[in-house]
């Protein structure tokens, strides 16, 4: 397997999360040709991040990156993640991750919600 700073470099991202809790997944909100930046439904999400080599992030990773590209920071994205809201529907979770403030996640169960896309790596496809 190859290590994860390898999988970035193809995927076009030079650099890992730098968090010592993922120290082999690396990141990043890929763009589109024309340099515009993705906005998906969860569905949509799963196409651009595969499309990239890559995968959706977990919850867990997405509460880590910030400065990954699209000016993203503090935006709400798809994580592969499944969640059982206050009613008990199921759901996947969204996340956000702010230096200034701080991380969220919220189940979601509209997955037709349309948020920003992040996609994650650990392994080369």
């Amino acid at each position: 397997m190859q290590v994860a700073t390898d999988c970035c470099d193809i995927l076009g991202s030079e650099w890992l999360f730098g968090d010592s809790s993922l120290p082999d997944v690396c990141g990043e909100s890929p763009v589109a040709m024309g340099s515009d930046c993705y906005s998906e439904s969860f569905a949509g999400t799963y196409d651009v991040c595969a499309a990239q080599g890559a995968r959706m992030c977990t919850a867990s990773e997405s509460l880590v990156p910030n400065n990954s590209g699209c000016g993203y920071n503090n935006q709400f994205f798809w994580s592969q993640t499944s969640c059982v809201d206050g009613s008990g529907d199921e759901g996947m979770y969204a996340v956000r991750a702010s230096l200034f403030s701080g991380v969220a996640q919220e189940c979601r169960t509209d997955l037709t919600q349309v948020l920003s896309v992040r996609c994650c790596s650990d392994t080369c496809n």
